[in-house]
């Protein structure tokens, strides 16, 4: 696995685990799988695709830029958005 699929699952899994912003917003990923387990997520979201992953990835990071658009979002590998 390259080092950038390896940063995409670490985010992925940080991001199953909970919305860094306390409350998911209605065009979350991750809000219809509310009453899921954890691992029932991390299940879920081990058989996507890279691409998909990178779309979850990406609709993360423009929800983040739109939640706190004064925070500075460096140019990384991860930036998909």
């Amino acid at each position: 696995m390259a080092m950038n699929e390896v940063c995409i699952e670490v985010k992925l899994g940080g991001l199953t685990y909970g919305c860094p912003f306390k409350q998911r917003l209605s065009d979350s990923p991750f809000q219809n799988l509310a009453n899921e387990t954890f691992e029932e997520k991390i299940s879920l979201f081990e058989n996507f695709d890279l691409e998909k992953k990178k779309k979850i990835v990406s609709h993360h990071i423009k929800c983040s830029k739109k939640r706190e658009p004064n925070r500075i979002y460096r140019n990384s590998k991860l930036n998909y958005a």
